[in-house]
This record gives structure tokens, C-alpha cells and sequence, in this order.
């Protein structure tokens, strides 16, 4: 773990609000442990290893009742940690992947029977968005992590192939843009999320 990293805390408090019954914890992680799923080597950060079990414990503990587990970055496209707490899961969870651009099908196929429903395209350290997202004609939903000046570039060649017209498209956390100058949205508009 990397020294500033704050961990996650030992005893959370247990909510006044009760969540409504089926309320989904929409954006979560597991890492590691890091002995069973290695840290990809050119990660920004390195965690302090949160297991599926500690997350499904979190889970209950808050009242909520499925999770939507999101591939953390510190993993690149190496999937095991969370197809592991898919497989897991029991039905209670659903999964975001990081995919490399060269995934073939045996590989889309695994994370889509885990229970994966998403791919995720971040720009990170690990290399500069893809003119092609994974897993789009398998109809997983991409998602994307962009700030303004990177919105073109992440769209560019997936645009120019139609790969959004069949999907929605979630742009995550951090989003920072001006549609004026970064990327003309109209015929997109209905599928947008943020």
C-alpha cells in the first residue's frame, strides 16, 4: 500500500438512512489481495488489498442489496480480481471491465458469463484511449473516463465506426468538459450519462 493511501475504514457506521429494499451501490472495487491478483506494474497507486468478501460484508452492513463492482485501474485489464468477486457474488453484483483493445472473443465471452455488463476506457498510464472499445458488439455498455481536452481523442474512432449508436454510453467520475469545444454531442445526446 502505498504510503498516502488512505484505507478503507475497519468499522463504518451503520447509516440512519435505510436504504430502500434492491438499492444497488452503483461504483465499487474490490482489490487484490495483491499475492492472489498482482497490481498491474504501471499503476498510479497502489491500494490496500479490500477483498470480495469485505465488500459483500460492506454491502450488508449498509443495508443495500447488489453492488455494480467497477475494474479498478490499479489492475489494468487483468480481470481476475473482479471475476472472482462476480463468480462470488451469488447474483448480487454485476461488473465493469477494463479491457485491452486487442480482447478477442474467448476473453469477452468469460468476463460477459461472470456477469460483466461494461467496458471501461480510461486515458491512464496505461496507454491512450483505443479507436476501438471491446466488447460493443457483444453489447456491453461503454464507459468512459475523459476530461475536455481528451473527449475527441476518446471518441474519435469509435464515433467513426458507429460503436455508440447501439449503446449507452456512461461517462464516469471526473468528467470535465465544455460541449462547445470539445466534441459536438446532439445525435448522442439521449445515450449520455454521466
Amino acid at each position: 500500500m502505498d504510503p498516502d493511501y488512505l484505507p478503507f475504514h475497519a468499522a463504518p457506521k451503520v447509516p440512519d438512512y435505510r436504504a430502500p429494499d434492491g438499492a444497488v451501490d452503483a461504483h465499487c472495487h474490490v482489490f487484490g489481495p495483491g499475492h492472489v491478483f498482482p497490481y498491474h506494474p504501471a499503476r498510479k497507486y497502489t491500494p490496500c488489498d479490500a477483498s470480495a468478501e469485505q465488500l459483500f460484508a460492506l454491502r450488508d452492513h449498509l443495508g443495500l442489496s447488489r453492488n455494480v463492482i467497477v475494474q479498478a485501474t490499479c489492475h489494468g485489464p487483468d480481470n481476475r480480481a473482479l471475476v472472482d468477486a462476480l463468480e462470488r457474488a451469488e447474483g448480487r453484483a454485476r461488473g465493469i471491465a477494463v479491457v485491452a483493445p486487442d480482447a478477442d472473443d474467448k476473453e469477452l465471452r468469460e468476463i460477459d458469463t461472470a456477469g460483466v455488463r461494461g467496458v471501461c476506457q480510461s486515458r491512464t498510464k496505461m496507454g491512450p484511449f483505443p479507436g476501438r472499445i471491446p466488447g460493443h458488439e457483444r453489447g456491453f455498455d461503454p464507459r468512459l473516463g475523459a476530461r475536455g481536452p481528451q473527449i475527441p481523442d476518446a471518441c474519435q474512432g469509435a464515433l467513426a465506426e458507429g460503436q455508440f449508436m447501439a449503446s449507452r454510453v456512461v461517462w464516469d467520475q471526473g468528467l470535465r468538459f465544455r460541449l462547445s469545444r470539445s466534441l459536438k454531442l446532439s445525435p448522442f445526446s439521449s445515450r449520455m450519462w454521466t
